[in-house]
């Protein structure tokens, strides 16, 4: 797995925090209809708007665990609900459950 971080670290908290929860306010920037806005972007980024800001929260998730904060911070860091939701999203792109990937980040 590449878990090279494409961001500078110390803002993904910040962006992903602050990245809407539906397409309608960045399709209403664009000057796209909704359906045109998920349209576009879905072919530009191969990833749904939504997909793709749950990959943003994810990435900030993984260098927050990384850091060893606990998870139900780190959720509210990254603007997922619950710590079982951030648990279950994490799983499943990473295959792991990010206790794991604390403990094989902390004694590496």
């Amino acid at each position: 797995m590449n878990w090279d971080f494409p961001y500078p670290s110390r803002r993904m908290p910040v962006m992903a925090r602050n990245c809407v929860a539906t397409a309608q306010p960045l399709a209403a920037q664009a000057g796209l209809s909704e359906r045109s806005f998920y349209r576009k972007f879905t072919e530009a980024t191969g990833k749904t708007p939504a997909h793709f800001v749950e990959g943003l929260r994810l990435d900030a998730a993984r260098t927050l665990l990384a850091k060893g904060l606990p998870l139900k911070a780190i959720a509210g860091k990254v603007g997922l609900a619950a710590p079982g939701r951030l648990g279950h999203a994490f799983e499943r792109r990473f295959g792991m459950a990010p206790s794991l990937f604390r403990e094989i980040h902390r004694a590496a």
